[in-house]
């Protein structure tokens, strides 16, 4: 899976009840809070077989609705590149899975069309097919980033304002130099309106994929930043810093890209035993960062450095 693919999957998944309010508020007021959402991943897996084409995110989530334990709805997201992108026209796979998710479970859905390139503007926000009298007309909520107001985004308090702002952004943010300014002055936003630590380090790994820096000089620059603020915090970002500083300092000490190389490796290893400490499977862990479940166990057994 592409980088920028990986963190969106992530960030949908880290921050669901901001994403949800900002797409679909009328959904996040009127579900149940008290029964937790599921993503079905592997349900999505076996609909989707046949469907998929093209660059895209896509998720299937089981919304609990307050009417009744039994009362819940699926939300399907599609979070889709160039438009034209793929052998199937962008609606017509919107519909066809509905179409396949209605026959598999017979319940209500909702879907989320999320078009990330400037020619998102030019999809059509429905399906129809017409002949002889007969007429049917699928329409899902369509959101082009490039309809979204800037201005809005960044006076918005829901964090994941934040990161559709950063995707918006990113076809003008051409240099490594702009990125790190751009990137880091979001988290500053972030720290000034306190939001939780969790809610941070998630729109950091999103804001690493979406805005990548290529130059080590301008990662260096960025993480020197990132531990200026962390200093000023009560609460700084540890998952962060940790794993940065031991990559830093090695690649100081050593002078040559071997040192750089170990410190990324730290640095993935720090991630995959976080995880693994909050219950993720090695499948699980795996999916989110890019790796096969045997290189996830063979980090887990990697004894810890003296």
């Amino acid at each position: 899976m592409a980088r920028q693919d990986q963190a969106w999957k992530n960030a949908l998944q880290a921050l669901f009840p901001h994403a949800l309010e900002f797409f679909l508020p009328s959904l996040e007021a009127h579900r149940d809070r008290t029964r937790p959402f599921e993503f079905l991943e592997q349900e999505l897996r076996a609909v989707s077989r046949g469907v998929r084409r093209g660059g895209v995110v896509d998720a299937l989530v089981k919304v609990p609705l307050p009417e009744g334990e039994d009362s819940w709805l699926l939300l399907h997201v599609e979070i889709q590149g160039r438009a034209a992108s793929g052998e199937i026209p962008f609606p017509e796979r919107m519909f066809s899975y509905a179409a396949r998710i209605w026959d598999r479970y017979h319940r209500r859905i909702t879907a989320l069309a999320v078009l990330t390139e400037p020619d998102g503007t030019r999809v059509p926000d429905r399906f129809v097919l017409e002949a002889y009298g007969t007429e049917l007309a699928y329409r899902y909520n369509l959101r082009p980033l490039a309809r979204e107001d800037e201005g809005a985004l960044l006076a918005s308090t829901n964090p994941f304002a934040l990161a559709v702002l950063a995707a918006k952004k990113r076809p003008d943010l051409r240099t490594d130099a702009q990125r790190r300014q751009f990137t880091l002055d979001l988290l500053r936003l972030m720290r000034s309106r306190k939001r939780p630590q969790e809610e941070r380090w998630a729109l950091c790994l999103f804001l690493e994929g979406v805005l990548p820096l290529r130059n080590s000089s301008e990662q260096e620059l960025y993480w020197r930043e990132v531990e200026k603020m962390e200093a000023k915090e009560e609460e700084p970002m540890q998952q962060i810093s940790v794993a940065e500083k031991i990559a830093r300092r090695r690649g100081r000490q050593e002078g040559k890209q071997e040192g750089r190389q170990e410190g990324r490796l730290d640095h993935q290893l720090f991630l995959v035993r976080r995880l693994a400490s909050r219950g993720h499977t090695p499948e699980e862990i795996g999916d989110l960062m890019d790796l096969s479940p045997e290189a996830v166990r063979a980090l887990l057994e990697t004894p810890p450095n003296p």
